[in-house]
């Protein structure tokens, strides 16, 4: 959750992306913390960026969320898991609120990277109206889904708390 990772970020910081990919084997569990960066990194310096604490910012609007991706770049967010979540890598853009009936008890928590946002355009065959979405890097791997570890979420309709959760340093 978001008390937890802002904690994290704090107390022990981050390294760059490009020193330590963003994965996670999809079905397994988390990866043991490394000390070192990824044999194949392009920045190979294990230098961790700590946040001073009420340095985050927290963004807890559609708004919000868009205007600190376009300024800075990707922000972390954190939403609830729904039984239906697996269907999130079928490419289509992902809300269990179409599947309320059968969507089930939340399961788990997840915290993701927010990369962007789009609108998937309006099908006249299948009858289905135009729908905003965010662009989100999953963490289990680019085998996940069909868009290679990405996924889309309806966007602006709080999917899972996911535009209440959102932060970045």
């Amino acid at each position: 959750d978001q008390a937890t990772a802002s904690e994290y970020i704090i107390a022990r910081g981050l390294v760059s992306d490009e020193c330590y990919p963003y994965t996670k084997r999809h079905g397994g569990n988390a990866s043991k913390c490394e000390k070192q960066c990824s044999p194949n990194a392009t920045d190979r310096s294990w230098v961790p960026h700590r946040a001073k604490a009420g340095s985050l910012r927290w963004l807890v609007t559609e708004r919000a969320i868009q205007q600190e991706i376009f300024a800075r770049g990707p922000v972390v967010s954190c939403f609830a898991v729904y039984s239906d979540f697996q269907r999130a890598g079928d490419g289509r853009v992902y809300s269990h609120g179409e599947n309320a009936t059968t969507k089930g008890p939340m399961s788990d928590g997840h915290c993701i990277k927010v990369l962007g946002w789009g609108v998937q355009p309006a099908n006249a065959n299948s009858g289905t109206a135009a729908t905003p979405y965010w662009l989100i890097a999953n963490s289990w791997g680019s085998s996940w889904g069909v868009l290679g570890g990405y996924f889309r979420m309806v966007r602006g309709a709080n999917e899972g708390d996911i535009e209440r959760e959102a932060f970045s340093l």
